[in-house]
């Protein structure tokens, strides 16, 4: 664990510039500012939200998405994560969609902060360090295989706490980036999307070197 955290630190240390470069950090607290000032989803939070996760979907599909982030509180708060992330994405595959993991987890982290997100970088953080676990998740089907993705995600945030390594995650975080105001978890999150951000970008590499 302490070199896969140290790894995940280098990184994001790396990265420090790009974050800042694209303001990817000040966009998204500005969204959750927003968020937190208005009654509702205000069109400025809508609009944050769509820039910082390029939500380029059709206006069906980001009513159905807007609303369901406007109801979560009494449709998906009290349901444990798996369940919730499992309806969410039913309901969005009616937009018309496709099993959007990705979206529906960046969905719950905005209505509860303490939620990990899943993307690409992610994907390829514990594509690396869980490879037996992440190829069964994905000979699964459809929203069961993403429901198995999420849950090594939520394992790992489990295994942080467990053995006191999420306060090391967090410290390299506010070394770089001190008085964000954004939760223990989205400060990981960034943590390892900077890693996976560096593992893409190393693997594209290696595959020029051989073309």
């Amino acid at each position: 664990m302490a070199d896969r955290r140290q790894a995940a630190q280098d990184a994001f240390i790396n990265q420090k510039g790009y974050i800042e470069e694209t303001s990817d950090l000040q966009m998204y607290i500005d969204m959750i500012d927003s968020l937190n000032e208005a009654e509702g989803l205000s069109e400025e939070f809508k609009k944050g939200f769509v820039k910082l996760y390029k939500l380029r979907r059709n206006e069906d599909f980001r009513k159905v998405y807007f609303d369901l982030l406007q109801n979560y509180d009494s449709g998906f708060k009290e349901q444990n994560r798996a369940d919730a992330l499992r309806l969410i994405i039913e309901e969005l595959q009616k937009a018309p969609g496709n099993v959007e993991l990705s979206f529906a987890t960046k969905l719950m982290a905005t209505a509860d902060d303490s939620v990990p997100i899943w993307d690409s970088y992610v994907e390829a953080v514990i594509k690396q360090w869980y490879p037996k676990e992440f190829a069964a998740a994905s000979k699964q089907k459809g929203i069961d295989a993403a429901i198995a993705k999420f849950s090594l995600l939520e394992g790992f945030y489990e295994e942080l706490e467990a053995n006191g390594e999420a306060q090391a995650y967090v410290e390299v975080f506010d070394q770089q980036f001190p008085n964000s105001g954004i939760s223990d978890a989205k400060k990981i999150d960034y943590v390892l999307w900077a890693y996976g951000k560096q593992l893409l970008e190393d693997q594209k590499a290696r595959k020029s070197e051989r073309s």
